[in-house]
């Protein structure tokens, strides 16, 4: 992996799992963090996502961040570990690369989660 896209993957861990709709095992909404209210569809099929850097540099840090918090659902070749300096792992991810029963697929999303209004 290039440089470059170790620095894309480290950043990733900036998206919290919180920000990432999981539809199912291979299509995922990320919520900007830039831009309140818009989501980047990422489609896992395809190594796709209709951010503006995808185009660019054929990678992005929604991939990136699909790939950081749920390693087990993408290709092996994207997976590789990379190290970070001083950075914390989230107990969730954690949890979840250590292949424990109690792993959550499926993270809560405050948008989804609030009651309706009727």
């Amino acid at each position: 992996m290039a440089a470059w896209q170790e620095e894309i993957k480290a950043s990733a861990w900036t998206i919290p799992l919180n920000l990432v709709l999981n539809f199912n095992s291979t299509h995922f909404h990320i919520a900007s963090q830039s831009h309140p209210g818009k989501f980047y569809m990422i489609d896992l099929i395809q190594s796709t996502c209709d951010c503006a850097d995808l185009p660019w540099i054929q990678f992005c840090k929604h991939i990136a961040t699909v790939e950081v918090h749920f390693p087990h659902l993408c290709p092996e070749e994207s997976t590789a570990p990379i190290a970070l300096k001083d950075a914390t792992v989230p107990s969730s991810v954690a949890t979840a690369r250590s292949g424990s029963a109690t792993a959550q697929l499926t993270p809560a999303h405050p948008l989804l989660d609030r009651p309706s209004q009727a």
